[in-house]
């Protein structure tokens, strides 16, 4: 990962910067996982936000470390590319 800072800091990288080249924070994840709404279903993967929202001063240094790992690597779990449609119906 701190390979992947290096090249972002080269002059020539900052024409094409966009967000998801730069390495995730704590600071930033946790902005967003407070955003999260208190679920109780479970989603496609079983888990439920109040899950993670118990443990999270555990899970977010891990969650953070593995996302950054992902975005640096370009490699993705296969569960993130299905993507579940449910077509919502107006009524007339």
């Amino acid at each position: 990962m701190i390979g992947m800072q290096n090249v972002l800091l080269k002059k020539d990288n900052f024409r094409s910067f966009t967000p998801l080249d730069c390495l995730i924070t704590q600071k930033r994840f946790l902005e967003q996982f407070l955003s999260w709404k208190n679920k109780t279903s479970a989603g496609f993967d079983g888990f439920r936000n109040d899950m993670f929202k118990t443990g999270q001063h555990i899970l977010i240094p891990y969650i953070v470390k593995l996302f950054n790992i992902f975005l640096s690597q370009g490699i993705y779990p296969d569960d993130w590319r299905i993507g579940y449609i449910k077509p919502l119906y107006k009524k007339r």
